[in-house]
């Protein structure tokens, strides 16, 4: 592939990942990811790379394989770190507290949830705040921390109601 091919099949790989993703197929995914993240990292995209990164890791968490899931969500933390986008510290801060939830490390995912949610509440963003109070209610829950999961449970209903979103009562 040339250079000037490399955006195209950037788009390409991406879209194959998906797919294979979506059709169940594990392997494929992998394999379309990796070289996303291979070109995107040959020609400087970070922004491909660390979406490549987030999706390797969302794919290995998926297969139960923690502590790879964990290696690319850090990496991709640190791209978006790099780049400076707040939302994406964020989602991944979260993501990574739920990894670690997932693999039953609750301290590390109560850590991480914490770190998430001043990240959303510094970007602005009620709806992502508001599911990462819900999962630090979990957390909570899961310490057999009752009274923390309940307040979690009544900051995130107190969320819901100034969005205006009665769906998620």
């Amino acid at each position: 592939i040339g250079a000037n091919d490399t955006p195209g099949a950037i788009v390409a790989a991406e879209d194959l990942a998906t797919e294979a993703r979506s059709g169940g197929d594990y392997n494929q995914a992998q394999f379309w990811l990796s070289t996303l993240l291979n070109l995107a990292e040959r020609v400087g995209d970070s922004t491909a790379s660390a979406r490549a990164e987030e999706r390797l890791g969302d794919l290995y968490a998926t297969l139960g394989d923690y502590p790879n899931a964990l290696a690319h969500l850090l990496r991709a933390l640190s791209l978006h770190e790099e780049l400076l986008n707040l939302e994406g510290i964020g989602n991944l801060l979260e993501e990574i507290g739920i990894v670690h939830g997932m693999a039953g490390d609750l301290e590390g995912a109560y850590r991480y949830l914490t770190d998430g949610l001043a990240a959303h509440r510094e970007a602005g963003n009620a709806e992502m705040e508001v599911r990462t109070i819900r999962n630090l209610g979990e957390i909570h829950y899961s310490r057999g921390n009752l009274e923390a999961a309940l307040d979690c449970g009544l900051r995130a209903l107190a969320v819901y109601e100034a969005l205006g979103d009665h769906r998620n009562k």
